[in-house]
């Protein structure tokens, strides 16, 4: 039952209708015409009509108007997600060929280096073919990740009508949480990517071979991904505690932005720790005569730029936490 102030919502639909069918006639009659928004005293002579029919109206007349004028810019903002959506599909498939591509071509070379008698290579691939392979499979699994992402954003656009809000303190949509669902989704991809790179770890072949450097990076992968799956875990918490105080949006914004921070910083430390084992070893090998001067310096990580981008993220965490304090 409505008020006489509440605008019934089949009167509603039916001058939204009329509204939408009567702006795609003067689209059409623009065309025809060569009337255009240039016509100065034309579209004031429109919209001196459309107020006094707005006002004739009332309230709901003046919100069928808004929603008729917003369907064009909703249609846009859902057709941008499906074209984003699509492209990253497109990008996921590349990704697979390249990767069916290089593995096609790393076959050819082992078999081309095989002995006479086609016995198989002991050592299969080389190191620069395997740690290729990797990276090939890494961009197919972030590819498969984003697309899922995107497709949660098309959801969201296509029942708002807006651009998706992916922050902390986003509204529910219709009863579902897309935040906690784009959570749920990058740690999936995070547990996979983190026993992927444990199995390449525990790779007895790799072990048969002893390539320290290539246990090394690995190492770092999996420490990065464990960094990366804490701070999503640390996010979910904070969308859930949002959630029951929803009157608090300001405070879990600025604990989102800490979070985040805390992350970045742990990440960079790891990045630290794993540049300084790999010029280690490096020099190792150098010191040996395994490894000339000049390979050395070009395969030295630079740890510059990262105790920069740690030390940006100590003072970022600092900044936050002094502005937390007036809310502890």
């Amino acid at each position: 039952m409505t008020s006489r102030h509440d605008p019934d919502p089949k009167f509603l639909d039916s001058l939204e209708w009329e509204l939408s069918s009567a702006l795609r006639r003067q689209s059409t009659l623009q065309t025809a015409t060569g009337i255009t928004p240039g016509n100065t005293g034309r579209m004031l002579l429109a919209a001196m009509l459309l107020m006094a029919f707005s006002v004739s109206l009332g309230a709901a007349g003046a919100w069928a108007i808004g929603r008729a004028i917003d369907a064009p810019k909703q249609a846009a903002v859902i057709q941008r997600q499906a074209l984003m959506l699509e492209l990253a599909r497109s990008r996921h498939d590349a990704y697979v060929r390249a990767a069916e591509e290089l593995r096609g071509t790393a076959g050819s070379a082992d078999a081309e280096t095989g002995s006479v008698d086609d016995a198989p290579d002991a050592d299969g691939p080389s190191e620069s073919d395997r740690e290729a392979l990797l990276i090939a499979e890494e961009r197919i699994a972030a590819a498969a990740e984003q697309i899922e992402l995107l497709h949660l954003d098309y959801e969201e656009a296509r029942l708002t009508g807006r651009a998706p809000d992916d922050s902390i303190t986003a509204m529910k949509v219709r009863g579902r949480d897309f935040v906690a669902e784009r959570l749920a989704v990058r740690r999936r991809a995070l547990e996979d990517r983190l026993a992927s790179h444990a199995a390449h770890l525990d790779d007895p072949a790799g072990r048969e071979r002893g390539d320290e450097l290539a246990r090394l990076r690995a190492e770092e992968r999996i420490g990065l991904a464990r960094v990366n799956l804490d701070g999503l875990g640390r996010q979910a918490d904070l969308r859930a505690s949002y959630l029951r105080q929803p009157d608090r949006a300001d405070r879990f914004e600025r604990l989102a932005m800490l979070e985040t921070a805390r992350t970045d910083h742990a990440l960079v430390e790891v990045q630290l720790y794993s540049a300084r084992a790999i010029r280690d070893h490096l020099r190792v090998i150098a010191s040996g005569g395994r490894l000339s001067s000049a390979t050395l310096d070009d395969g030295l990580p630079d740890t510059t730029e990262l105790e920069l981008r740690r030390r940006a993220a100590q003072r970022a965490i600092d900044h936050l936490e002094r502005a937390m304090t007036p809310d502890r």
